[in-house]
């Protein structure tokens, strides 16, 4: 069979397109149709998607980012009405990381003033951990850009910048270790 000839992919800044035929020998094409053949057969070798074996998902199951919108839980409006005005006590159980948290209370009127407290769980002891660090942040920040950049990579990015660092090794590990010093000699199954 004949390799099929394919309009080169190239395209310029103002949109239009190259009109020589896709192949290796033109040095804007980004298509190369001649022989190209996947890795695997090339090798010799069985496809990972042909194994026997069971998918493995990066990460193991452990989800450290949810995979849909945050929702205000609370939609205080639409239920106990804007003019409500008692405590309010929230119950995130499993909740994964903090985005339904924030929606809920960034979504509450401004005139609401009465304390709110908010009790959240995972069972991924990691989850929980970036969610303390997150809080803490938020809680003791004297800068309130610094936080929010530091926030955002504690919470999405795969590295965290050296002056991140310091803001953790500053002022959140002395809260952490605060913490850890008196539940120290605490039995392991104890709840705190």
């Amino acid at each position: 069979m004949a390799t099929p000839t394919l309009p080169c992919a190239s395209c310029s800044s103002d949109g239009t397109s190259c009109q020589n035929i896709g192949k290796s020998s033109c040095a804007n094409c980004r298509l190369v149709v001649k022989t190209w053949e996947p890795e695997w057969s090339v090798e010799g070798r069985t496809p990972n998607f042909m194994r026997d074996e069971d998918p493995v998902t990066f990460g193991g199951k452990k989800y450290l980012f949810e995979n849909v919108p945050a929702l205000d839980v609370l939609r205080l409006g639409a239920n106990e009405g804007e003019a409500y005005g008692n405590q309010l006590r929230l119950l995130f159980a499993a909740s994964g990381d903090l985005r339904n948290v924030v929606q809920t209370i960034t979504q509450l009127p401004p005139s609401y003033e009465p304390p709110i407290e908010i009790i959240m769980n995972d069972h991924e002891f990691d989850v929980v951990a970036r969610n303390v660090i997150i809080l803490l942040l938020a809680l003791t920040a004297d800068d309130r850009d610094e936080a929010v950049d530091c926030i955002l990579h504690i919470w999405y990015s795969s590295f965290i910048r050296k002056s991140h660092v310091d803001i953790l090794k500053q002022r959140i590990r002395p809260l952490i270790q605060s913490v850890c010093d008196k539940v120290k000699d605490k039995p392991a199954k104890m709840i705190l």
